[in-house]
């Protein structure tokens, strides 16, 4: 039962990705406030899974935040990641448990690689395709399947047993899924500059 619940998690944050996009993308405004005004989605995002989150044992949830986080890093840069992370590191922090050491550990690891790979494709001469952000989502999900060692010792392995498939699997999809609608609307707004600054 448990990976159905954060499938299920995991669809809200999609769904909540994909519309903050829409509502970025048609708001045009100088760049620092577009960069404070996505932090504040993001997060807001991030937040809205771990209120909803799947409940392992009393303080230990899994949810959706790593691939907000890390989508936060990858297409907002570090300005954005930041606000977001920080958002949802008191969120994390307020919930306590015995899981908020690895909690607030994902979530640094989260937004900082995602930060790493914006700069990284910064200097790509094309854009990220699938492989990519494949071995982007597992990259990140991996380092947060790492995390669990972080957990008491008495659950560790019950952790792995159940979730780690879909953390190894269903994370990585769904931040495919996610940087797919984020790079499809980063391509529609540069064919609409380049067609007005053609005009």
């Amino acid at each position: 039962m448990l990976p159905l619940d954060l499938i299920q998690n995991i669809a809200l944050l999609v769904a909540l990705a994909a519309a903050s996009q829409v509502i970025e993308s048609r708001w045009r405004v100088h760049r620092l406030t577009r960069q404070l005004f996505s932090g504040l989605l993001f997060g807001t995002v991030g937040i809205v899974g771990m209120m909803t989150p799947v409940y392992f044992e009393p303080g230990i949830i899994f949810d959706g935040r790593s691939i907000i986080l890390s989508v936060a890093g990858l297409f907002g840069g570090p300005v954005v990641a930041v606000i977001a992370a920080f958002m949802c590191g008191v969120c994390r922090l307020s919930l306590g448990g015995a899981g908020v050491v690895m909690g607030l550990s994902v979530i640094v690891e989260s937004a900082a690689l995602g930060v790493a790979f914006h700069f990284w494709r910064r200097r790509m001469t094309r854009p990220m395709g699938l492989v990519h952000l494949w071995f982007f989502g597992l990259l990140v999900h991996g380092g947060m399947l790492a995390l669990i060692v972080l957990l008491p010792g008495g659950v560790r392995q019950t952790v792995l047993s159940q979730l780690g498939p879909a953390i190894v699997g269903v994370y990585p999809l769904a931040t495919i899924l996610v940087c797919w609608i984020f790079l499809d609307y980063e391509k529609q707004r540069q064919d609409r500059e380049a067609l007005e600054q053609s005009e």
